[in-house]
């Protein structure tokens, strides 16, 4: 097993986007968090809790590392099995005028970066969220995962939760139906936002697919 580095503390800050790393599940995962953005929505009342835990998982020290290593914790995509998706709103994607990078990166943050980068309402990508005690199918559980892209929308004052998933197809078994909505669950514990107000979903090459939640 890789031996994490001291604890980076320090981040990086170009344009104002603040680029954090994190050794959560034996690697290292940049995180990025578009203080642009969050400067001018923290304005929006039912989001100020919500910035203010961005600020403090960014510039702080709330993020609990030690809980994505430990063997006993649980990651989110190994407790969903494969469904059928369902009761879906789909449609073409929001992203789709968003270049993917040229840049020497992973295939999601060639997607991922430029839409944090230049789109006004994201706030942020690969945002760690966690649970250190749940109770799930009769035993109790720490869980952990991280979200590919948050974003808010100013049309229906939501905020998304979004997957990217270039491989998925419409039509067949996929976990992404699950995981989102578990990471939904997790941001709720962690942020005061009442979970009618946080919208989930995913996204591929093409379109968009949203899961209609009927609270």
């Amino acid at each position: 097993m890789k031996k994490p580095r001291k604890e980076l503390k320090d981040c990086w800050k170009k344009e104002g986007i603040i680029k954090r790393p994190f050794f959560h599940w034996n690697i290292w995962i940049w995180s990025r968090y578009n203080k642009r953005n969050a400067e001018r929505l923290k304005e929006v009342d039912e989001l100020r809790d919500l910035i203010l835990f961005l600020e403090q998982v960014y510039m702080g020290g709330i993020v609990p590392n030690k809980l994505f290593r430990e063997k006993a914790s649980v990651r989110v995509t190994s407790l969903c099995t494969e469904k059928i998706p369902e009761n879906l709103i789909v449609r073409e994607s929001r992203f789709l005028k968003y270049q993917p990078s040229k840049k020497k990166l992973s295939n999601h943050n060639k997607t991922l970066i430029p839409i944090l980068e230049n789109d006004e309402n994201s706030l942020c990508i690969e945002l760690p969220v966690w649970c250190e005690k749940m109770f799930y199918e009769g035993k109790w559980m720490a869980v952990t995962g991280h979200i590919d892209l948050l974003q808010y929308c100013d049309e229906d004052k939501k905020v998304y939760i979004w997957d990217y998933k270039p491989d998925y197809t419409p039509g067949k078994p996929h976990i992404v139906y699950e995981q989102v909505k578990f990471y939904k669950f997790l941001l709720s514990q962690l942020v005061f936002l009442e979970p009618k107000n946080i919208v989930c979903g995913w996204f591929n090459d093409q379109n968009e697919f949203i899961v209609k939640d009927y609270e």
